[in-house]
């Protein structure tokens, strides 16, 4: 009876081992949430491949072949265990943020997203797996993974970091949190200010504003939220003139680099930058090119200068977009 419950014992032991052994996908045994040391990804910079391995070291899964990067790291498996998130460096302070899809023969890159600074893009998974919200610091999009479509859903941020040559000293988010609604088809979206947008995921955009209480936004609310999300920049960057190449430009507050040139070949003797419109579209300066103060008017979405108005003193601390109409 010993040796008959010995052998049982074995022929169970044994055979988990050759269930193990049998794997060929890493996606087979989804065991990231409670084991995560099962199976885990790495790079192998000598074979240029990356490679998902388990406890005794047996390749499971290649991943992709012919990868050079400097450095690799894992970033987060989507709740289904299909997905891999990771990042590469590329040069510097950059890297791409890749996905990968596990469950796929051979295993294939979803997307990429590519150039972030210092940190790799946030990736925020749907409880289906079915869409993820990958954001940077200035910006969010909704990735349907079946098909890799990517919808941008805001440029708007809000930030109280301190900012400097170098970018913003804090932490930059473009949303504060998100709440998947899968049965509604819905991802409820909560911005920076407090403001909660609903967000169709069949097209990615919104179809609902609320306040922080849940309250409808009024009509007109919600046309202005509406266009911040839609803008180009989203009131984020910052305005500067650069007397020494003698144009208008836009830098990141993040990372204090040039994101676009507004007007060049702009000779000016003094500037005064008084905000942007509150849909984010325009951007208002006071200026003088020899002639006396002017308050000149750029539209964001096609870097043109679209009016020039005579200034007031009393605008000398921001322009009063009421006052006038595109």
């Amino acid at each position: 009876m010993k040796r008959f419950l010995l052998m049982l014992l074995m022929a169970i032991f044994f055979g988990q081992m050759m269930f193990t052994a049998d794997i060929t996908r890493a996606d087979d045994l989804c065991r990231w949430n409670t084991r995560s040391d099962d199976l885990r990804a790495i790079y192998q910079p000598y074979n240029q491949r990356l490679i998902m391995i388990n406890t005794k070291r047996e390749v499971v899964q290649i991943v992709e072949e012919g990868l050079i990067t400097p450095a690799f790291k894992v970033i987060n498996y989507s709740f289904n265990c299909r997905y891999l998130v990771g990042s590469l460096a590329t040069t510097g302070e950059r890297f791409n943020t890749m996905i990968w899809d596990l469950g796929s023969t051979p295993a294939k890159r979803v997307a990429v997203f590519e150039d972030s600074f210092r940190d790799p893009y946030r990736v925020d998974w749907s409880p289906d797996s079915t869409y993820a919200a990958v954001s940077g610091r200035e910006w969010a999009d909704l990735l349907r993974l079946s098909d890799g479509n990517r919808t941008r859903l805001t440029n708007k941020i809000i930030s109280d970091c301190s900012i400097s040559v170098v970018g913003c000293g804090g932490d930059l988010y473009a949303y504060n949190g998100l709440y998947w609604h899968p049965e509604l088809n819905q991802l409820h979206m909560t911005l920076t200010d407090g403001n909660v947008v609903v967000i169709d995921l069949s097209n990615g955009q919104p179809i609902d504003f609320r306040n922080p209480k849940g309250e409808s936004l009024s009509s007109d609310k919600a046309v202005i939220l509406r266009e911040q999300m839609a803008s180009p920049y989203g009131c984020s960057p910052a305005v500067q003139y650069q007397p020494y190449n003698e144009r208008l430009v836009l830098k990141s507050i993040s990372t204090g680099e040039l994101v676009n040139v507004i007007q060049s070949h702009m000779l000016l003797k003094q500037y005064l930058f008084l905000g942007w419109s509150p849909n984010c579209n325009y951007v208002a300066a006071a200026i003088d090119e020899g002639n006396g103060w002017v308050t000149a008017i750029w539209d964001t979405r096609n870097d043109s200068r679209i009016a020039e108005l005579p200034y007031e003193r009393k605008n000398r601390y921001g322009f009063d977009w009421s006052t006038w109409t595109p």
